[in-house]
């Protein structure tokens, strides 16, 4: 909580302090994401001096790793009471992890305080027609239907499945599967020792794992629904995941200053593929189908709500953009410029998401940080371009960039960090606050979608526009385009365009859409273009609960006639306010108190007429700033970022 109010005898009734400029919103907002000390520190000051701070300024968002250390606890508690600008955040992975005592080899954020194996999620599997002795690798099973390659529990039973023994139960790993047996890698994950397991009353079932973890297999689903077993203390798997990540925030816990929690890292959104959640396979596997996704996703409701509970309204949770739970999160945390795994491609995704998330959030506040991570080696020559674009994206947005990459010298992210501090006056917040949504250039330029006069010149539109015999298109009253699937006609509803990119350049596709039905989401599967591109578009979503945003974005196509086609998942009709092709990037130009952010994310040079984009505005400065006092340390590769920073500041 903030300290407290200082009374002014002359000037009445003491002031609050003003909030942090993260909920203020003055940008440019820094971050550190799962920042440390993952060690235990002996003193308070151990623990403030590694505390990221940048030209003397703490970061605004700080999303700490506590958990490693939690003789640390009174430390990082003191230490968000000292500093009520920085937002921290308590990190956690809340969907999956490692069952407890399991070997850290893998993502350490996966590791866990499960260890009651009736907690994991678990597939429909089948009982053993055969004795299995402690050293045999080789599980003679009733049917191998269900059986898969990957984690699996043996686990004995009794009264024709209706009890599990938990306590006579070992992990495996299956590695083959036979024609009435699956072949077994014994004592998997911090498991139990091998033992030897009868014929017919035990059961073997497949374990959902969690891909997002680097080393496969290992992190498993934490059984979150109403049909999660309890433990011999009667906890279920929530109450023990909270135990640690929840309870010490309560306001008499140890970490009652920490700011709210960020589950950014292995969040809720992911749902686990073919589970039974309530173990009724294990009564008859003859008749047993998969539950229902909505078990799992019930139960993410009340994982929310109850961190809520604690949390009270004030309080920050970030994660992944849920749109189920919109009133119960504040924020994201975004992974590199769209995917963690390449940079360069898809970053339309994290601007498609984050513009539709502002729609329909329902919490005041927004809070999120955007970091880039997991750069592919053939972009290493450009990591400062990508942190500095990740910057530029991050701000218009409305997020916080992540202002220190570890894996950087120090030279390096100096220059990463130019526009984030104004150059050499190494100042914070410099923009101040941002003065409305982002402008998109390339929506001023000429719709090339029958040369329309506007995105809502449907006269001019149409006849370059087609939905095939899956569907009819029109325009009501409203001015709206919808398109309205026809009824037992199998396959895709899809939009195709025609037009002519009139030479080779990119090209960007925006439009408004909603589902005219209940869905939460509705996918639009990967574009596709009869042209040769250099990096393509993404696949997007749709709702029923309000107008998204979305962009399309293709890099270099080739110059000449084109035809382009968005296919939509089932559902009701799909309604479309305006539309629009350019032969232009998809820029981005955002307006603030002290200055504009333009975003270029082409692979080529952009040229920007800010007078026309703010035609109110002028008197334009570049920010001054330096090579780094240590960029002779940094390798010679570097050197053209060097230089393009320069030159633009």
């Amino acid at each position: 909580p903030p300290p407290p109010a200082k009374k002014d005898e002359k000037n009445g009734p003491p002031k609050p302090p003003p909030p942090p400029p993260a909920l203020e919103g003055l940008y440019p907002l820094t971050a550190q994401f799962r920042s440390g000390p993952r060690n235990p520190k002996d003193t308070y000051a151990d623990w403030a001096d590694q505390q990221p701070t940048f030209y003397g300024h703490p970061v605004d968002v700080q999303s700490n790793v506590l958990r490693f250390a939690p003789d640390n606890y009174p430390f990082a508690n003191k230490y968000a009471e000292d500093h009520p600008d920085t937002i921290v955040m308590s990190a956690w992975r809340a969907a999956s992890g490692t069952p407890a005592g399991a070997p850290d080899d893998g993502d350490p954020l996966g590791v866990s305080n499960v260890s009651f194996p009736g907690h994991f999620v678990m597939s429909p599997g089948t009982y053993l027609s055969s004795g299995l002795s402690r050293t045999s690798s080789t599980v003679r099973v009733r049917s191998v239907d269900n059986m898969i390659k990957g984690p699996a529990l043996l686990v004995e039973t009794d009264n024709d499945g209706r009890k599990k023994l938990w306590d006579r139960f070992e992990y495996v790993r299956i590695t083959a599967v036979n024609s009435n047996s699956v072949t077994v890698v014994r004592q998997f994950n911090g498991s139990p020792e091998s033992r030897d397991f009868p014929s017919g009353s035990t059961y073997i079932a497949p374990m959902p794992w969690d891909s997002r973890n680097r080393k496969p297999f290992v992190d498993w689903f934490f059984n979150y629904s109403e049909h999660c077993p309890t433990d011999e203390d009667g906890r279920t798997a929530m109450e023990v995941v909270f135990g640690d990540m929840l309870y010490p925030l309560e306001r008499r816990g140890g970490l009652s200053n920490i700011d709210g929690l960020d589950l950014a890292s292995g969040p809720l959104t992911v749902t686990p593929e073919n589970a039974d959640y309530d173990l009724s396979c294990f009564r008859d596997e003859d008749d047993c189908e998969p539950d229902d996704e909505e078990v799992y996703k019930r139960g993410v409701r009340t994982f929310y709500e109850r961190v809520r509970e604690v949390l009270g309204p004030d309080r920050l949770l970030t994660t992944s953009l849920d749109y189920r739970n919109t009133d119960m999160i504040d924020g994201v945390n975004l992974e590199g410029l769209a995917r963690p795994d390449d940079a360069w491609v898809e970053v339309a995704r994290t601007v498609n998401r984050v513009l539709s998330w502002k729609r329909i959030a329902q919490r005041p506040k927004m809070v999120s940080i955007a970091f880039v991570q997991y750069v592919k080696n053939a972009d290493k020559d450009k990591i400062v371009q990508l942190h500095r674009l990740l910057n530029g994206y991050a701000t218009c947005l409305g997020l916080a960039a992540d202002a220190d990459d570890h894996d950087l010298t120090e030279g390096l992210n100096e220059l990463v960090r130019v526009e984030l501090f104004k150059g050499n006056e190494r100042v914070p917040h410099w923009l101040g606050r941002s003065l409305g949504e982002p402008k998109r250039p390339a929506a001023t330029t000429q719709n090339l979608l029958g040369n329309a006069d506007s995105n809502t010149d449907w006269d001019s539109m149409l006849q370059y526009m087609d939905v095939g015999r899956r569907a009819d298109m029109k325009v009501n009253e409203e001015g709206e385009l919808v398109i309205t699937p026809r009824e037992n006609i199998p396959g895709y509803v899809t939009l195709e365009l025609k037009f002519v990119n009139p030479s080779r350049g990119d090209i960007t596709v925006y439009f408004e859409a909603k589902s005219d039905d209940d869905q939460i989401e509705r996918d639009i599967l990967l574009p596709r273009l009869d042209a040769e591109y250099e990096t393509g578009p993404t696949r997007s979503a749709i709702s029923g609960l309000a107008y998204f945003p979305l962009t399309f974005y293709t890099r270099r196509v080739d110059g000449g006639s084109i035809k382009m086609d968005f296919r939509f998942e089932k559902g009701g009709p799909i309604l479309i306010k305006n539309f629009g092709v350019y032969a232009a990037p998809d820029t981005l130009a955002c307006e603030y108190e002290n200055g504009v952010v333009l975003v270029n994310p082409s692979l080529d040079d952009a040229e920007l007429n800010l007078g026309e984009i703010f035609p109110n505005r002028g008197g334009y400065e570049r920010l001054m700033t330096s090579k780094p006092a240590n960029w002779d340390d940094t390798n010679e590769m570097y050197n053209p970022q060097l230089k393009q920073a320069l030159n633009m500041n």
